[in-house]
């Protein structure tokens, strides 16, 4: 109780996460047993979408850093590629564990259940899950659009972290956001890497 009235969160210093970020993030994930490749997305004062980064971890690396984001608040979405198995491959996984499934089962119980500090309980980023079929023609409308892969930018070697950004891309997509035009991403990269040909690195 408070002044003779029921005591809300904000009392105790309990926030909401969007009263705190001017930007908004999510996360993009390829899982992988070996690799997992990653995409983070953001969106700038002005509202519109990039990709801020791109990478890859093993497993054992994601998973502490993945925990430390969550408890941080820094994601409201988390958008992860889906496994399922077909019968023309199941005899390949005959005697397997399954790593990439379980990781993606225990995305999805961490994100549900590690609570962000000093976040609502109820504010968990939400999980999004996608086909990996999605990739070709999401990876056919940023070519028409010119746009460079940041993955590539960054010179990530193997192909998770952009098939990371094609799934961040295809969210943006699906859900009518807007994202960086050519010009815009060329003004933004040119900051940091003014060395970028034309021909650079586009999808």
């Amino acid at each position: 109780m408070r002044n003779g009235k029921p005591a809300l969160a904000q009392d105790f210093g309990v926030r909401s996460r969007a009263a705190d970020h001017r930007r908004w993030y999510f996360l993009a994930i390829d899982p992988g047993d070996v690799h997992v490749g990653l995409a983070e997305f953001e969106r700038g004062v002005d509202g519109i979408w990039y990709c801020s980064w791109a990478g890859e971890m093993t497993p054992d690396e994601f998973l502490p850093w993945y925990v430390e984001g969550i408890r941080h608040g820094r994601w409201e979405r988390i958008v992860v590629e889906s496994w399922k198995l077909f019968p023309q491959a199941a005899a390949i996984y005959v005697g397997s564990d399954m790593p990439t499934s379980r990781l993606i089962g225990a995305i999805k119980a961490l994100a549900a259940f590690c609570s962000p500090e000093g976040a609502w309980f109820d504010e968990a980023p939400r999980v999004v899950f996608q086909d990996p079929q999605i990739k070709i023609p999401t990876r056919g409308v940023l070519k028409r659009r010119k746009l460079r892969s940041i993955a590539n930018v960054l010179k990530v070697a193997l192909d998770h972290a952009s098939d990371a950004e094609l799934h961040g891309y295809k969210y943006l997509i699906d859900n009518k956001l807007t994202f960086e035009n050519t010009t815009q991403q060329e003004a933004r990269l040119s900051k940091s890497r003014p060395d970028l040909s034309h021909s650079h690195y586009l999808w």
